[in-house]
């Protein structure tokens, strides 16, 4: 049986979005790893695995690519792994440190770190792993730096009314001229302006998306998909069941004051620096900026709206 290697990649979400992402690039990695590989006749005939996390902090291991090769690697389907450098791998000091120093060990995992010029298999006791501990350390500072640093730099720029959604609400577009704002699409706007006149002659929640299907007309997730069809940046997702208008689509687009110009940020927040899951915030901590946009309907048959909604 050949013996298995797992080559780690990950770039974060904020060295994903920069312009230039040169050396930290997924591709960049893994031809770097690679050619470290080719050049080591040890692993000639080694099956090169590889795990990558696109858009993922360091500072916490809770990502889906690492987690499986760590399992991987307990079960002993893995016995080497292969990083760019340490900080690819975790910035989080005490964990990143744990796994070198007792975990890999106890499974007998061989960790090489090129640029860091750590090869577990060639660690005599411990103090090899001084440079390496510091360096841990370092990363970790560097981390949390940056992380307090790009946070500021997001509340700035909720503070201003961006829109820092991944896809604009239905009945508007990203504008390609002004990051964080957003333009009416006309098409979709006519859809939302009548979900709001409808409801404000008082037909039901359930009603309104029956109609709508009645005759036809695409709900946001299908026309997000229809408009990315005809621009051709189409993704298949592996789902080919079409979505259709519903109860709680309606309440959705009711509710939210967008449609009125209104950006709200910061209704949620991560639960730790570096992890990606959310925890709710208090209405009262939420970042409301109005006059951001066109509005779709008046603040009149919006309020209106609202009030029928409240009973």
């Amino acid at each position: 049986m050949r013996n298995k290697a797992g080559i780690y990649l990950r770039i974060s979400k904020e060295e994903r979005l920069a312009e230039n992402q040169g050396e930290n690039s997924l591709a960049h990695q893994r031809q770097y790893i690679l050619d470290f590989i080719h050049r080591r006749e040890e692993f000639i005939d080694w099956e090169i695995i590889e795990f990558a996390d696109d858009g993922f902090s360091g500072t916490s291991f809770q990502r889906d690519s690492v987690q499986k090769m760590l399992q991987w690697a307990e079960k002993g389907i893995l016995q080497c792994i292969i990083v760019k450098d340490i900080s690819r791998f975790g910035r989080n000091y005490i964990e990143t440190g744990t796994y070198l120093e007792v975990v890999f060990p106890q499974w007998n995992i061989r960790f090489i770190a090129i640029n860091d010029f750590y090869d577990s298999f060639s660690v005599k006791g411990n103090i090899a792993g001084i440079d390496v501990s510091f360096r841990t350390i370092v990363y970790d500072l560097y981390s949390k730096d940056i992380s307090q640093k790009v946070k500021a730099a997001l509340e700035i720029r909720k503070k201003r009314g961006c829109f820092m959604g991944a896809a604009a609400p239905f009945g508007y577009l990203k504008s390609t001229q002004n990051k964080g704002r957003l333009e009416v699409d006309r098409k979709s706007a006519v859809v939302v302006k009548r979900i709001f006149q409808l409801r404000s002659e008082g037909l039901k929640l359930d009603e309104i998306a029956s109609l709508l299907n009645q005759e036809g007309i695409l709900p946001p997730s299908e026309y997000r998909k229809e408009r990315l069809s005809q621009a051709g940046k189409d993704k298949k997702e592996g789902n080919n069941g079409k979505t259709i208008w519903s109860k709680s689509t309606i309440s959705r687009i009711l509710k939210n004051p967008v449609y009125i110009g209104t950006i709200v940020n910061g209704r949620q927040q991560a639960v730790q620096i570096g992890m990606k899951k959310k925890c709710n915030r208090k209405r009262s901590q939420w970042i409301c900026v109005e006059n951001c946009h066109d509005p779709i309907v008046s603040k009149k048959l919006f309020d209106f709206v609202q009030n029928i909604l409240c009973k």
